[in-house]
């Protein structure tokens, strides 16, 4: 059995210019470390990570099934609950790259009825869970993602998801 403990840190600080006069810019940063252990209750993990470097070509999309994934070991991923999603856009990039739920078996990661997100080169998408039941629902009918790269050249884009069972 694999035990699973999913741990990164994330800290966003302002660039800004410390002898700019602030004028009602915020100082600071915006940080949490995320230490997930093995199980399927708050704060746990017990599907995945998939973790990817992907390539889209200039002006294409992909579908992504997340019932189809598999592991760093190799084994299949069989998500439930979706307790972590991050897609980073790299800064290299030309263009957007935008998230919407699948034409077939869309995944309602986003509400409304035209879901989209668009990714700005350098820029990350991110959600998390981190309590058992809260995070979106993964099934046979609510599971793909599709990725699109508006950009004129290929782009390769990092994906992280782990979730519960």
């Amino acid at each position: 059995m694999t035990t699973r403990r999913l741990e990164f840190s994330l800290t966003i600080k302002p660039d800004l210019d410390p002898s700019a006069p602030l004028s009602g810019a915020v100082r600071g940063a915006i940080g949490d470390d995320f230490v997930w252990g093995d199980g399927a209750t708050d704060n746990k993990i017990n599907a995945g990570p998939y973790r990817a470097s992907r390539t889209l070509a200039a002006a294409s999309n992909e579908d992504l099934d997340l019932k189809t994934l598999t592991d760093p070991e190799g084994v299949a991923v069989d998500f439930d609950e979706c307790a972590l999603l991050m897609l980073k856009n790299p800064a290299s990039n030309d263009g957007d790259l935008t998230i919407i739920p699948g034409s077939s078996n869309g995944w309602p990661f986003l509400g409304g009825t035209t879901p989209s997100y668009a990714i700005p080169p350098g820029g990350m998408f991110l959600i998390t869970s981190p309590q058992a039941g809260e995070g979106v629902a993964i099934g046979a009918s609510t599971k793909v993602i599709n990725v699109a790269n508006a950009g004129t050249a290929s782009v390769t884009y990092e994906i992280l998801i782990s979730g519960r069972t």
